[in-house]
């Protein structure tokens, strides 16, 4: 897929931002923190650095292995072959971070821009087992979530 440049990514960055953000009822929140802390300097640096085009690409690769990863321990679901669910998804978002020495990220926020990438409906076939993402999917919510935790600081 793409370096998560261009309209569609900014629309699902914005979306996702909107998700991480909104209140219940109509009320607007504080926006929450990406991450469970503060970033450190060196943290940032290691977003935006993740962020560069020829970084994305092994972002991807390795997002790829740790998707196919769960997929074998945790089996397909039934019905939808090649997509995990959203407990998966942070699983896969949380080792990928941890492998660049990032700190978790908040899971509120992060499950915001999981349900911005797999759409707001849940499909019928995946109305046993939740929303569900592809590898690309979850690629692009995890391109999202750290261009936001790069600009926010966290």
């Amino acid at each position: 897929p793409a370096a998560g440049t261009g309209a569609g990514a900014a629309a699902c960055t914005s979306g996702a931002a909107a998700a991480a953000t909104s209140g219940s009822a109509g009320q607007r929140q504080r926006p929450r923190r990406v991450f469970c802390r503060q970033l450190r300097e060196e943290e940032v640096d290691a977003i935006q650095n993740l962020l560069l085009p020829a970084a994305l690409k092994e972002l991807c690769e390795l997002t790829s292995l740790e998707f196919l990863r769960v997929l074998e321990s945790n089996g397909y679901l039934p019905g939808l072959p090649g997509r995990i669910g959203f407990a998966g998804a942070l699983e896969v978002i949380r080792q990928v971070l941890f492998s660049h020495g990032l700190p978790s990220p908040d899971g509120v926020t992060a499950t915001a821009f999981l349900e911005a990438q797999s759409g707001r409906r849940l499909r019928a076939e995946e109305a046993p087992c939740g929303r569900t993402l592809s590898v690309d999917e979850l690629s692009e919510a995890l391109k999202d979530l750290l261009l936001r935790g790069g600009v926010s600081g966290g």
